[in-house]
């Protein structure tokens, strides 16, 4: 049997991406190219090639009625949707507890609103939660393991996050103390496979895919970067060992982003050159390997699995 597979986006806006790299949002909430342009063209090749993905939504946006309105042709097209913070806070473990709580609950209760206006039942309600910046703090988990969640995504198994923390100041300028972005050195010790969060009863983390032997990750951003012969080269490992792969992409991934202002200077912004037409031919290439080599699921049908 082929070991399964989960494709994850964070649909993180375009506003989100600014304020990441210390930029103001400006106009780009209400006119977001992630949602007008990038969730069509993700439904379109996810459609295309007949998998199922689990999408991440940040409460804020699930607000907005003309974005609701793109997370009803989400669900529609049999994707499962999940909690990604209320405002996509890069610090969530920075807050005390109950402002931790406030936060995912808030995102909570405004993404169950949505879906029960349009009679989504109960068995659409998110049971994934994955923290802005892959934040996950054991204060973080023992929260979301509270609000009743089945599992987090937000592990990030690598020791090289400094090296991404490094990649993020040059492109921002400036040290952001209030962020907290790729996880920890001892994160790169914790298990590649889902597996059960210690403290955390009836909780289980699915970690983001990283290379099983360097811990390189090599996620769609990544790729962009490296190309595909890298990406096969990270996922070989999965497919030898024959362990659940957990692939990641983000709204971004699905729009052309060439024109828009996302860096506050020209550092950095080579990461964003990329056409969509490109972009899309190297997504559908590494869809087609996982589905050729994987048994790609929703997470919360696999969480199902484990009872």
């Amino acid at each position: 049997m082929k070991p399964p597979a989960f494709i994850q986006i964070d649909l993180d806006g375009i506003w989100a991406v600014r304020r990441c790299y210390g930029l103001t949002e400006d106009d780009f909430f209400e006119h977001d190219h992630v949602y007008e342009e990038g969730i069509p063209c993700l439904l379109d090749l996810l459609s295309k090639k007949g998998i199922p993905a689990t999408i991440f939504v940040v409460g804020r946006d699930a607000g907005m009625e003309r974005k609701a309105a793109r997370i009803f042709s989400i669900l529609a097209n049999g994707h499962e949707i999940g909690n990604h913070s209320y405002d996509h806070t890069l610090g969530l473990s920075l807050l005390q507890d109950e402002e931790i709580r406030v936060n995912i609950d808030r995102a909570q209760k405004t993404l169950t609103g949505v879906m029960e206006k349009q009679n989504w039942g109960k068995e659409n309600y998110p049971v994934g939660f994955r923290a802005p910046g892959y934040n996950a703090h054991p204060r973080v988990l023992k929260t979301v393991a509270s609000l009743g969640f089945r599992y987090d995504s937000s592990l990030f198994p690598t020791w090289w996050g400094f090296v991404m923390r490094i990649i993020d100041f040059y492109i921002s300028g400036r040290f952001h103390e209030a962020k907290r972005q790729y996880g920890s050195f001892a994160g790169g010790l914790k298990p590649l496979r889902p597996h059960p969060v210690k403290e955390c009863a009836g909780l289980y983390e699915l970690p983001v895919s990283v290379s099983p032997n360097l811990r390189l990750p090599f996620h769609f951003g990544i790729i962009l970067e490296r190309g595909f012969d890298y990406y096969r080269r990270c996922v070989q490992g999965y497919i030898s060992r024959g362990m659940p792969l957990l692939y990641l992409f983000h709204g971004v991934d699905f729009v052309d982003t060439r024109g828009i202002p996302l860096t506050p200077t020209m550092r950095g912004s080579g990461f964003f050159r990329h056409s969509i037409k490109m972009k899309l031919k190297l997504a559908e290439q590494i869809l087609d390997h996982i589905s050729a080599r994987f048994s790609i699921m929703r997470a919360r049908d696999f969480i199902n699995t484990l009872g």
